[in-house]
C-alpha cells in the first residue's frame, strides 16, 4: 500500500518526496519529463535512481503509468508498441504518469510540515528540547553534533515520562526523520523545522 511505503523503507522518504513534488502543479506528466526533473533535483545521497523510484511508486499505486498511441490508451509496454505491426512509425506515442489519490495521501503524509506537527503532538513533553535543538541548528553555520548534544542537555539529563534517561541521539533521529533538521556537513534546521517552532 502506498501510504506504508516510506514507513517500511525510510531511505525512500526523500527520493519519494522529490518525485511526488513534481506533481504539485499538475497531476499528469510525460515520463521523460518526470525522470529529467527528478534527476535535476536528485541528491547523491539517494540510494535509488529516479527511474527506480518512479517504478516503485507505480507498483505501489501512488502513480499510474499509461501509454497512449495517437491519444488512445494502449494496453502493453513500449516494447509491445515497437513490435506491434498495426502501429505506424509516425504514430504519436506518449508515456504519461499520473498522480493517484493514494499518491496524494502519501505526499501529504511525508510532508515535513505534517510530520513535524505529528512529532510535536505525539511527544509534547519533549517540545522544549526539540525547540532547543532546532534553534541551535538554525545558526548560519549550522551545528556540530557536540553543539546539538549540549543543547539537548542544557538543563541536565532529559528524562522520559517513565523516568528513564533520553539521550541526544533520540532527538536528532526524531527531528531528522520528521524533516526538521538535516545533515550537510553540519546539522541544519529545515524550513519546516523553523515553522514548527515559530
Amino acid at each position: 500500500m502506498a501510504i506504508d511505503l516510506v514507513e517500511h523503507n525510510p531511505m525512500l522518504k526523500k527520493p519519494v518526496a522529490c518525485v511526488l513534488a513534481l506533481f504539485a502543479e499538475t497531476e499528469t506528466l510525460d515520463r521523460a519529463t518526470v525522470e529529467y526533473q527528478a534527476g535535476e533535483a536528485w541528491s547523491e545521497s539517494y540510494s535509488q535512481a529516479p527511474a527506480t523510484v518512479i517504478e516503485i511508486l507505480v507498483r505501489n499505486g501512488a502513480l499510474v503509468e499509461q501509454l497512449t498511441v495517437d491519444g488512445q490508451p494502449y494496453d502493453g509496454t513500449l516494447e509491445d508498441i515497437q513490435r506491434d505491426e498495426s502501429i505506424s512509425l509516425e504514430a504519436d506515442v506518449a508515456d504519461c504518469i499520473s498522480l493517484t489519490e493514494a499518491g496524494r495521501d502519501l505526499a501529504a503524509s511525508i510532508d515535513p510540515d505534517f510530520t513535524m506537527r505529528q512529532l510535536l503532538a505525539a511527544r509534547p513533553h519533549y517540545r522544549e528540547v526539540f525547540a532547543r535543538v532546532l534553534n541551535v541548528c538554525a545558526a548560519d553555520a549550522g551545528a556540530t553534533r557536540q553543539a546539538v548534544e549540549e543543547a539537548v542537555e542544557a538543563q541536565g539529563n532529559v528524562m522520559s515520562p517513565e523516568g528513564k534517561r533520553v539521550y541526544p541521539q533520540f532527538f536528532m533521529d526524531a527531528l531528522e526523520t520528521a524533516g526538521g533538521i538535516e545533515w550537510d556537513g553540519a546539522w541544519r534546521t529545515t524550513d519546516a523545522g523553523r515553522r514548527a517552532i515559530a
